[in-house]
């Protein structure tokens, strides 16, 4: 294996910025280079800069790249580099509609490349925990299931290619619900049936900016994901799973991260006074301190991401792992499930997935 890992980043607006600091902190990483269409962003990076993608591709030694442009722009991307046999980490959603990620996950498996799907929440601390109690059976059978993502921008307006569904592929059910579809599906799927319902009351914008989708699984579990890009509180992440012995509560926001399990009985016999029991609560888990002028929570997001940028690696690095994740992972499904939300928007009615 080559001394370092060398590492392209396509896209530098805030999520490709956020990539490039997060491979910084790996030492056997370098950024061989970095790609934007808009000069002006590329300005004093202190890595090599091209505004062509295919250029980037094709004149540094590459052994992967981070996808980070906006959704329409994924497909010709990804599909190029995985035709340069380069190791792909595409941002989620993965692509604007499911031909798109089909082709992608066809060509990942025939050339033995990676094509990964960046999907941060599963890498978050606090998420990985919650597989392992499910796992354990801490909390019993699981009844039900709520997920929800949503932030305000920071109290600003959407940026412009967000709410130009031709180029974003739609609004906060894309943007948000994207990662509870994959991750729910992934816990407890697989969901059978869907039903949403959205507004943009919040924004007034071409595209949905609050959405509340109901969800049915084959196991006979019922769920729910709420997505906002209005939420007055700023960002916020939660998570609950009903188990008949005791409840998962996550929540992560800029306040904060959370992770408890609790059980509630009851106080003699009296069924509406309940006695709280705390089960858990996450030890080692280093909390992050409030602080009231934090936004979007840098600290925990930047972990989540970190801890996604350094599994993409171990795929490019270690052959045995990579071909693990050739052989389960499926770029498809979210995909799927999202184009689903947004038909049971478009027919009013509920629609099954198989």
């Amino acid at each position: 294996m080559k001394n370092k890992l060398k590492i392209a980043i396509v896209g530098f607006g805030k999520r490709g910025k956020t990539h490039f600091r997060n491979y910084q902190s790996f030492p056997h990483v370098e950024i061989a280079a970095v790609c934007d269409s808009n000069e002006e962003l590329l300005r004093g990076v202190g890595v090599p800069i091209c505004s062509d993608y295919k250029r980037t591709i094709n004149d540094y030694d590459i052994d992967g790249v981070s996808i980070c442009v906006p959704t329409k722009f994924h497909y010709d991307i990804a599909r190029y580099c995985l035709m340069k046999d380069k190791h792909v980490l595409v941002e989620k959603p993965v692509t604007i509609n499911v031909k798109e990620a089909k082709v992608l996950q066809e060509l990942s498996v025939k050339r033995g490349v990676v094509c990964m799907a960046g999907y941060s929440l599963r890498f978050d601390r606090n998420i990985e925990k919650i597989k392992d109690i499910l796992e354990n059976g801490e909390i019993g059978n699981v009844i039900a299931v709520r997920g929800r993502q949503a932030h305000n921008w920071g109290g600003k307006q959407p940026f412009d290619w967000h709410i130009n569904k031709k180029i974003s592929g739609g609004g906060t059910i894309i943007d948000n619900g994207s990662h509870y579809f994959d991750l729910l599906d992934d816990l407890f799927g697989p969901i059978v049936e869907i039903n949403a319902v959205a507004s943009n009351g919040g924004l007034h914008s071409p595209v949905e900016d609050t959405s509340i989708i109901s969800l049915r699984f084959a196991n006979g579990l019922i769920g729910s994901i709420e997505t906002s890009w209005a939420d007055a509180r700023g960002r916020n992440n939660e998570l609950i799973i009903w188990g008949k012995k005791a409840v998962i509560e996550y929540s992560e926001s800029n306040r904060g991260g959370d992770l408890n399990i609790v059980s509630y009985g009851s106080n003699k016999d009296e069924w509406n006074r309940l006695t709280e029991e705390t089960l858990y609560i996450p030890r080692g888990i280093e909390q992050i301190i409030k602080q009231s002028n934090i936004d979007n929570n840098k600290a925990l997001l930047a972990e989540s991401t970190a801890n996604m940028l350094g599994y993409f690696l171990t795929l490019i690095s270690d052959g045995s792992a990579r071909t693990k994740f050739l052989d389960k992972h499926d770029l498809v499904r979210s995909v799927v499930l999202v184009d689903l939300a947004y038909k049971s928007l478009g027919q009013h009615r509920s629609v099954k997935t198989v």
